[in-house]
């Protein structure tokens, strides 16, 4: 018997990756933590397994396994490397409990209640972990009894289509599993989508970072949230990032900060704030930039600006006074009114706090 901390882990394929890896996609450097866990390591692992209902069921279906190679290699790698970092930071048991599903939409982790009630119609003959309700049904009503001091969540990628929807889908998700708990407004901290090169095949024309950006959004909707910013780490080949620790990692600077109160540190990357034009100019303020602003020596790349016409240009971009803000220009545009980063499918973020937490895509209009 262990008395610690357990946190909901939950999501999309980027969430259930295991430690091992998908075929032809690794974790990087999971390795090294599968040949190196230990059995006495206080940190446990639940899985619920994969299965749908269209009734709410009352189990789950998983079992808790000890810190051992066997449970490592199939544990989620996002969720290891979160509870890994609680367990040393905290110096208590951690268990992380793991509710995903690959390519599930966030419909489908929705009580009917909650989705009934935004009067969204549901679209026909989707597979099963897309069809609403029937994930929540199997795998997260049969746990909502389970004591958790928060929740960490990693989907977005199978709703790129509706970005604009997802803005009122998630906050209802994270009501109603409040709701469900019955332990008040708990953390509930989530990624923001990696940079993926969607714009091909089927998908193309879409455009990912309107779905980053409505993620954005959702911090001003969802009380006591947080999200984490992943504009480095993303893969113009893969949907799957293999940079996992990372992911782990802030998702732990997360709640560290926020739930545990430790300081020092920013917990997430520059979110975007306010802009103001002079000259020929654009200044751009932004929240979470801790010490400053920094690219670490490396070109500002993937800033836009625009004049009335509303054409976006490549920008020159530099630090402001105290690397305080990001001043924007480009000699085409005489009478700038907007700005855009990082705002594509695929890019690599350029920008960061003096911690090493990239910026946010983000844009200044909404045209």
């Amino acid at each position: 018997v262990l008395i610690g901390e357990v946190w909901l882990c939950s999501g999309q394929s980027n969430m259930g990756m295991p430690m091992k890896g998908f075929p032809g996609q690794p974790v990087a450097y999971a390795n090294d933590y599968i040949t190196r866990a230990k059995k006495e390591v206080p940190l446990r692992i639940y899985t619920v397994s994969n299965h749908s209902s269209a009734v709410p069921l009352e189990h789950s279906g998983g079992q808790w396994k000890c810190h051992d190679s066997g449970a490592v290699a199939n544990c989620s790698a996002t969720a290891y490397f979160f509870g890994k970092y609680l367990q040393e930071v905290l110096g208590i048991p951690v268990g992380i409990v793991i509710s995903a599903w690959n390519g599930s939409n966030i419909e489908t982790w929705m009580s009917r209640e909650s989705f009934r009630a935004l009067d969204i119609l549901s679209v026909a003959k989707r597979p099963v972990h897309q069809t609403p309700s029937l994930l929540y049904n199997a795998m997260i009503y049969p746990i909502r009894n389970l004591a958790v001091k928060g929740m960490i969540w990693y989907q977005g990628e199978a709703n790129i289509d509706a970005p604009d929807l997802y803005t009122q889908l998630f906050p209802a998700l994270v009501n109603d599993w409040r709701r469900q708990w019955k332990i008040g407004e708990f953390p509930f901290y989530y990624a923001q989508i990696a940079p993926f090169n969607y714009n091909k095949g089927e998908e193309k024309g879409k455009n990912s970072a309107f779905l980053r950006e409505a993620q954005m959004k959702c911090l001003r909707y969802i009380p006591s949230s947080g999200m984490i910013v992943l504009t480095d780490v993303g893969d113009a080949h893969t949907i799957h990032p293999m940079e996992k620790e990372t992911v782990g990692n802030r998702f732990a600077y997360l709640a560290l900060g926020r739930t545990y109160g430790k300081k020092g540190f920013p917990v997430t990357g520059p979110l975007y704030r306010s802009m103001k034009v002079e000259g020929n100019k654009i200044i751009l303020s932004f929240d979470e930039i801790g010490k400053g602003l920094t690219t670490f020596r490396r070109p500002f790349t993937g800033f836009e600006i625009a004049g009335e016409d509303r054409i976006f240009h490549p920008a020159d971009a530099r630090l402001g006074e105290g690397a305080q803000t990001v001043v924007v220009s480009n000699p085409e545009v005489k009478h700038p009114v907007a700005v855009r980063y990082a705002f594509k499918d695929y890019v690599e973020g350029c920008l960061f706090n003096m911690s090493g937490l990239p910026a946010s895509s983000f844009r200044t209009d909404n045209w």
